[in-house]
């Protein structure tokens, strides 16, 4: 069972990071993978607020999110 719940919570981390990902492209906002390929070339503000902020407050609420539904749910 705790397996399950790891697959789970895996599982919600990574749906999320795509719908954060793809809202990041649809506003031309740089991703994680746009960044390994320039480094910190041409990066404006709003890229290093997703990059630095955003996006790991993001996946850590998500995760948060996950393990509480999971927990209660199994």
């Amino acid at each position: 069972m705790k397996g399950i719940k790891i697959y789970l919570k895996g599982v919600l981390i990574l749906i999320g990071a795509i719908l954060i990902n793809l809202g990041a492209k649809y506003f031309g906002i740089l991703t994680w993978y746009d960044f390994l390929k320039i480094g910190f070339r041409n990066l404006n503000i709003l890229d290093y607020i997703f990059l630095f902020l955003f996006y790991p407050f993001s996946l850590g609420l998500i995760a948060y999110l996950s393990n509480k539904a999971i927990k209660e749910k199994l």
